[in-house]
């Protein structure tokens, strides 16, 4: 059999990534009163909201991963009428960032595929800033799982752009034809991956509908990939 590499995203995939930020903008919220006003139902729908339209202007290219966070925390404060300066927003997102790391876990069907995968070579590509993604597969000690780590602070594009896969395919020494991409960003990760020549599969944790799935398998938690990998891997 030909070798094939098996890739994942990150947050959403291995690491609980909303359920860690839930947690942590309740604490958050704790400790600023000027949010009382919005109850925390309030809160965290403007959390979300905020992170979903920054986050996907730093995947267009339109600001870098630091302004997305400094202008989500400027945003919220504006919604309760407050200005912040650059430098207020920045360390206030460093102390919520202090919380969310205190809420890191993986999803509960990660290990056990680890474990069945222990003899396939592994990967990892991910957005965000590499020490502090790397640090939560060394916090949640999944690190030596795999064979390599990406992430698009360093390598200086970010998923979907067909680099980052290209890159991930040449850092495992495999061809990008026998990578596997799971993730769990319909477009970002599955579609982008695929388009870019892998095995995409789009992880649908939260059983989002998708009319169009443009060819990509679905898979709905990680028990399912060894299954799946059957029908790529011969």
């Amino acid at each position: 059999m030909a070798e094939h590499a098996i890739l994942f995203d990150l947050d959403g995939t291995l690491l609980d990534h909303e359920g860690a930020v839930t947690a942590a903008i309740a604490d958050f919220r704790k400790g600023q009163p000027l949010f009382e006003e919005l109850s925390l139902e309030e809160f965290h729908a403007v959390w979300f909201a905020l992170e979903e339209t920054y986050y996907n202007r730093y995947l267009a290219g339109e600001i870098t991963f630091q302004e997305q966070r400094m202008l989500r925390m400027k945003e919220l404060h504006a919604s309760i009428g407050v200005r912040l300066e650059d430098e207020e927003a920045v360390q206030l997102f460093s102390h919520f960032l202090q919380l969310y790391r205190s809420h890191w876990k993986l999803f509960d069907d990660v290990l056990p595929l680890l474990r069945e995968l222990k003899h396939v070579p592994l990967g990892v590509i991910t957005n965000g800033e590499h020490d502090t993604q790397f640090l939560k597969l060394q916090s949640l000690g999944i690190e030596a799982d795999f064979r390599f780590f990406i992430a698009s602070g360093r390598v200086g594009c970010a998923k979907p752009n067909k680099e980052i896969f290209e890159w991930a395919s040449q850092e495992a020494d495999v061809p990008i034809h026998q990578c596997v991409y799971i993730g769990d960003r319909f477009h970002t990760d599955a579609v982008g991956s695929q388009e870019a020549g892998m095995k995409g599969i789009w992880l649908n944790r939260k059983l989002t509908d998708m009319e169009d799935l443009q060819g990509i398998t679905v898979i709905y938690s990680l028990t399912e990939v060894p299954s799946i990998l059957e029908k790529f891997i011969e």
